[in-house]
């Protein structure tokens, strides 16, 4: 029996090449469904995108599968919904969950959340992103371009947006959001929250009814981290063959091992 923990992308191809192969597969989710995540900004401005990027789980696959969340695992069985799931290889791949601030923010992370989020969208007139990568770019793109009456104001640690992409990449994005309205502040962050009021590092204070988290992930790996070792950052310790260390019937795929990508 091997059993998958994370329905996303990387536990979706492997338990989609081990069904291909005839084996027994057991996938536990806490989402009944698969979403192509990319597309869950768009959606947050547009709730309708939804039934285009959502599959159920059991209208796909073969396999057995659990819905629910592991909050412990053994040496041959995981822990989920309070029952034993026994395995002979197990298969980790939960991914990265919102990186915490220190203050109220949202995060367009699940579409389940999507709705709300939306509604939240919707009612607020000033709207503060924090992060101008990939992410906080195309939220604040897409929030400014479906409601051009919103005061948006993303701030950004480093000088540039986009920072891991080539400068040219950021500065098209720059143009891009302030010719549409966005205020975008570089080189600042936000250090502390006083009701609707947020404080960057150099005293500027922003009003915002409504405020993202756009900082990244951390590793999703509180369940298997006292059993599993890792690195200081909480990712899973793995070998070229993506086999945690210390085991040979454990892997950790995807954004939770820590491969250096």
């Amino acid at each position: 029996m091997i059993v998958v923990v994370g329905g996303g992308f990387a536990g979706m191809k492997v338990v989609k090449s081990l069904e291909r192969k005839g084996k027994e597969v057991t996938l536990i989710d806490n989402s009944p469904v698969f979403e192509f995540t990319p597309s869950i900004l768009k959606a947050a401005v547009d709730p309708e995108m939804l039934k285009n990027i959502q599959v159920y789980h059991k209208s796909h696959l073969k396999c057995r599968f659990i819905q629910g969340k592991v909050s412990d695992v053994k040496k041959d069985k995981v822990l989920v919904n309070g029952k034993k799931v026994v395995f002979e290889n197990l298969v980790i791949a939960t991914g990265g969950i919102p990186r915490h601030l220190g203050f109220e923010a949202e995060a367009v992370y699940k579409g389940e959340d999507v709705k709300k989020t939306h509604q939240k969208i919707t009612k607020a007139k000033d709207i503060l992103i924090v992060g101008g990568g990939y992410v906080g770019v195309e939220l604040a793109a897409e929030i400014i371009e479906t409601f051009p009456k919103k005061k948006v104001v993303l701030v950004h640690p480093h000088s540039n947006l986009m920072n891991r992409q080539p400068g040219k990449t950021g500065k098209l994005a720059r143009n891009f959001l302030e010719k549409k309205g966005v205020k975008i502040i570089l080189g600042r962050r936000i250090k502390k929250q006083e009701g609707n009021y947020y404080f960057t590092d150099d005293g500027r204070k922003i009003k915002s009814d409504l405020v993202f988290n756009c900082t990244g992930t951390v590793p999703n790996s509180e369940a298997f981290k006292d059993f599993l070792e890792v690195d200081k950052s909480g990712r899973v310790i793995v070998d070229e063959f993506l086999i945690a260390k210390g085991f040979k019937n454990i892997y950790a795929i995807g954004d939770v091992n820590n491969i250096p990508e």
